[in-house]
This record gives structure tokens, sequence and C-alpha cells, in this order.
């Protein structure tokens, strides 16, 4: 993981501050306030989806994909966890 001795900020301020940097071409910045968010919030997809963004345009391409699959992985087990409340309460 990729830290520049940035400040700490809370999951919010540091998912904004990434998105922020992201949309202004900071990549690196990005990168560092995204893992910051990560750190904080694993199973948060929007970090997830923000933080495979980044690493693809650093041409991370092998680790942007590591990130939208854990995304697609935890996304299915909730839908499949979904699925089974809901099969449960038409019983």
């Amino acid at each position: 993981m990729l830290t520049l001795g940035l400040p700490l900020f809370s999951r919010a301020d540091a998912y904004q501050e990434a998105l922020a940097s992201y949309r202004a071409g900071s990549y690196l910045e990005a990168l560092v306030a995204v893992q910051n968010a990560l750190s904080r919030e694993q199973g948060n997809d929007s970090y997830h989806l923000l933080h495979a963004k980044v690493l693809a345009e650093l041409r991370q391409y092998g680790d942007a994909e590591k990130s939208r699959r854990a995304m697609a992985s935890r996304s299915a087990r909730i839908s499949s966890q979904v699925c089974a409340i809901l099969m449960m309460d038409s019983d």
C-alpha cells in the first residue's frame, strides 16, 4: 500500500478527497486517500470502485482487476444473502 505521509481523514472525508483528486487527475493523491478510506471500511463498494478506477489510471491493471473482483464477490454474497432472507420471509 502506498502512503505519502498525508494526514488521516475520516472515511467519508478520505473518500471525498479521493474523488476530488481523481477528478482533478491527481491519481497518486487519490490512491492514498481511497486506500485510507478502504483501511477503515473494507466493505464499501463505492470505495473499491474508485480504488479500481484510480489503479487503472495509474496503469496498475492487475491490482485494479483485483479490487474490482473483490467488489463483485462481496456484491454477489450480499445478493445471495438478501435472496435467502426474502425467501425466508415468504414462507
